[in-house]
Order: C-alpha cells, then structure tokens, then sequence
C-alpha cells in the first residue's frame, strides 16, 4: 500500500493533479509487464497470509528477464533497494518529507540490507525471509496498513524450432503487495486510486531494475 494514496488525516495524494505524459514514458511501457496476482493464490509461508481475512490485500506482479541488473545471486534487499530508489517512489518520498514524516538519500538506502528493525521515512521491517520483506506504516500514521515484496525465481522452457536448440533464459518474478485496513466509506474511496499507483510504482521498480 502506497501511503500517499491513501487520506491518513495529514494529506490526500490527487492523481488528477498529475499529468501522465510527464510520468517517464520508459515507466508507462514497463506498465503492460504488471500483472495482479490473486491474494488467495499465495503459498501459506507467504507473509501477507495473515492478512488474508483481516484486511484489505492487493498483489501485483511483473517478471524481471535474466539480462535485467537483478543478478541471480541477488536477494529480495536487492529488489528492496531498487523500490525505494524508483523514479517514482523518488517522489512518494519527497512528499513524506516535505509532509514532516523525515528524508533519506538514495546512498543510505543503497546500504541498507533490509533487516527487521530498518526503516525508509515510515516505512519499517517487521518481518523478513530469504525471499519476503513485510513492512508496516502503522507506527507512524494512523493507518494499519503493511507493504511487502517478494522475490521468486522461474524456470524457463528449452525452445527448438526445428533447426537450433535454445535453452531457457532464467527469469525472477516480483510481487508487490499491500493490507491495509477500510474502516469508513471514505477510506474505501481511496482504493481505486491506490491500484492504480500500486501498478505504477511497480512499473517503476522494473525499469529500475532492467537499465544497464
């Protein structure tokens, strides 16, 4: 859940004061590799399971070619980093600043390994696997919410189209994921917009990600 989409008592992020032709067009092509994800499909070691029957869960997924920077060795802090650090995540966390909620620079983030405990502006680890980072903003705004990521690795299918053999290249997905709790009408309305910027944000992360 991306918290500058959501009305927390200090301030509401209106997406129709934003232009999308002045989002990087490179971000709005990585648009088309987002997929939802349904919550309910995810293993019970996931770390938004819990949530499941509590509160609002969304997922969204893309997946990351082997050419990508996320080499193989890498870890979920490596997609972590690479969140955060997005061109559009850059912006969600000028406005927290600017809202009074603290800043921290790209190098600091970059040293981060994620581990429970660490924080970025209100975003804390509350719980971490080799592959799951989980996320709360409740213990600075007024909301219940969690952000998570995942990391998982897919195989691929050898090709052969009659003539060369062509063994699958390796790819990694990614999932983004939030909760968040819907008490009132109002919150509910804040849904919609959220999805989309979700989508958005996630779009970002990959085209952080895929930039030699």
């Amino acid at each position: 859940m991306m918290v500058l989409s959501l009305h927390l008592g200090h301030f509401y992020f209106d997406w129709s004061n934003i232009s999308m032709p002045a989002l990087p067009s490179a971000v709005l092509a990585s648009l088309r590799a987002i997929r939802a994800a349904s919550p309910r499909s995810l293993p019970t070691t996931s770390l938004l399971h819990p949530f499941l029957d509590r509160q609002h869960v969304d997922v969204y997924e893309t997946t990351i070619p082997s050419s990508s920077n996320l080499a193989p060795t890498d870890d979920i802090a490596a997609v972590a980093r690479a969140f955060f650090r997005s061109p559009i995540f850059q912006a969600e966390r000028m406005a927290l600043g600017a809202a009074g909620f603290g800043r921290i620079s790209d190098a600091a983030i970059g040293a981060l390994d994620f581990d429970v405990g660490d924080r970025v502006v209100v975003f804390k680890v509350v719980a971490r696997t080799p592959s799951q980072i989980l996320f709360c903003w409740n213990d600075f705004l007024p909301v219940n919410g969690h952000t998570w990521l995942s990391l998982s690795d897919v195989s691929g299918h050898d090709t052969n189209d009659g003539h060369d053999h062509v063994p699958a290249l390796p790819t990694r997905t990614i999932q983004f994921g939030s909760t968040f709790e819907i008490p009132t009408a109002a919150s509910r309305l804040a849904v919609p917009p959220h999805l989309l910027y979700a989508q958005v944000v996630l779009a970002s992360t990959r085209y952080a990600l895929t930039q030699e």
